[in-house]
């Protein structure tokens, strides 16, 4: 795929493409840049300490298949644009980029590893253009683009400068996965201790057990199809890993890093924590039984939220939590609503907040009428909506 495209493109064409694509020079890094990429994709990231990583992977992937990516970074960064300017409709130009990008996914193949990553960056990229703009398929684009670049994931996961299309693919997989008790499309690998992603934060290390967690549930969820009972010792086995694991905060964490990104990055941390042991607790335990711990691990996370926001003011937020403040939706019924106005990325996907708050509302229509079962099966039965880390 990358290497003919690539041979039938000069170097100039290239560069014009990536001016473009980028607005700036090939391959430069100034603050300048930099502050506008974050400007743009803040969204999408923790902090402004990890712009310049995304940014440069982003360029890496691009220049493996320019004709690939290019409508879809286009297209990303029209819509970003469009939710600064609080414009209503969906920029027609990007949808239509939208929809030439997803053929190309449909129709490519892959021929070695730059190919892989500049498919997993498509993926990720369109799936983040569809959750912004029509949220009808966004998972799915996801998750095919990880099948198919699944043969490489081990060689590009050894390359901590891929992290930011790599792992933060991967772990909003596996969210979606807890969600709605799929298998994830690959097993997360980490390298070492201490390293930290754009999205995850210093969940990275906790990437494994949640994987597990997905793998059991998806289990327990086609035993109970079957009319069988489910095993609950591999829950119980992971409850322990989790109440076990501690995050491990990289080299030069305080330099490396501001205040702010810490503060997000320690909270989003202790919330996953609580919501994978909610998520492993509720599959063991029906609604309506074993009611009051599950109702102890939402409050764990609600403390952690008002601690936080505290401590960063009325002018910050928390980000990438949607994953634990969903689990808490679900759990506790007089903060549903407020709690997904929380989730900073949905304030630029209002279709994809209004599919959330229909889907938390149907849980509790259910449970309200004396359901007794699971989440992952209302989650299957009631209207589509996207889980978000």
């Amino acid at each position: 795929m990358a290497s003919p495209i690539i041979a039938s493109s000069t170097d100039s064409s290239l560069d014009d493409l990536c001016r473009a694509a980028f607005d700036g020079e090939p391959w430069q890094c100034t603050p300048e840049l930099v502050r506008n990429f974050y400007r743009s994709f803040h969204r999408f990231l923790l902090g402004p300490s990890f712009a310049s990583a995304l940014r440069r992977v982003s360029q890496r992937a691009f220049y493996s298949s320019p004709p690939l990516l290019f409508d879809v970074y286009r297209a990303i960064a029209d819509t970003m644009q469009d939710a600064r300017e609080s414009v209503g409709a969906p920029n027609e130009a990007s949808i239509a980029r939208g929809t030439s990008s997803l053929e190309r996914l449909r129709t490519v193949d892959i021929a070695g590893e730059d190919d892989a990553l500049a498919i997993l960056a498509l993926g990720q990229t369109l799936a983040a253009h569809d959750l912004l703009t029509n949220c009808n398929g966004c998972v799915l684009i996801m998750r095919y683009s990880l099948s198919c670049a699944e043969p490489w994931y081990g060689r590009l996961a050894r390359d901590a400068s891929l992290d930011p299309i790599t792992t933060s693919t991967v772990f909003w997989d596996i969210v979606c996965c807890l969600v709605r008790g799929q298998m994830p499309v690959v097993k997360p690998q980490v390298r070492e201790e201490g390293a930290v992603d754009r999205l995850a934060g210093l969940c990275t290390t906790m990437l494994p057990i949640l994987y597990d967690l997905a793998v059991a549930l998806n289990k327990a969820s086609a035993a109970r199809t079957g009319g069988a009972e489910a095993e609950t010792t591999s829950f119980r086995n992971i409850e322990a890993m989790l109440r076990a694991w501690t995050p491990t905060p990289p080299e030069n964490f305080d330099k490396r890093y501001t205040e702010v990104e810490r503060l997000r990055m320690r909270a989003q941390a202790s919330m996953y924590r609580s919501a994978a042991l909610l998520v492993a607790h509720r599959a063991m335990h029906e609604f309506g039984t074993a009611d009051d711990i599950a109702r102890a691990h939402a409050n764990h996370i609600l403390h952690e939220l008002s601690t936080h926001e505290e401590l960063l003011g009325p002018d910050l937020c928390l980000r990438h939590i949607g994953f634990p403040l969903f689990t808490v939706a679900v759990e506790v019924p007089e903060l549903s609503s407020s709690l997904l106005h929380k989730i900073d990325l949905l304030d630029v996907a209002p279709t994809a907040r209004q599919q959330m708050g229909a889907l938390v509302d149907y849980v509790w229509a259910q449970r309200n009428s004396g359901f007794r079962g699971y989440l992952h099966q209302l989650v299957q039965r009631g209207p589509t909506f996207v889980a978000v880390p």
